[in-house]
């Protein structure tokens, strides 16, 4: 079996002992609902006043990220500074 795995910087890194094929199909990506604890949370069409287009990913991860690092930075601003 080989080794496989995404480094800090989201780069994927593979490690296999026989050569492998890869087939990335961005035309055919796109946001899923979510099912947990059976209960099935359908994929957000806006995020503070943004619109998600749900077969755009790189651009929710990208609004995700924009969040998330203005949250980590108020927290840190708030406990730390």
């Amino acid at each position: 079996m080989g080794d496989f795995y995404f480094d800090m910087n989201g780069v994927a890194h593979m490690n296999f002992p026989d050569p492998i094929k890869v087939t990335f199909r961005p035309a055919r990506t796109k946001l899923l609902p979510i099912l947990n604890r059976g209960r099935v949370y359908p994929v957000p069409c806006r995020h503070l006043n943004q619109f998600i287009d749900p077969e755009d990913v790189i651009g929710a991860a990208r609004l995700a990220h924009a969040f998330y690092s203005a949250f980590i930075d108020d927290a840190e601003n708030y406990f730390v500074k």
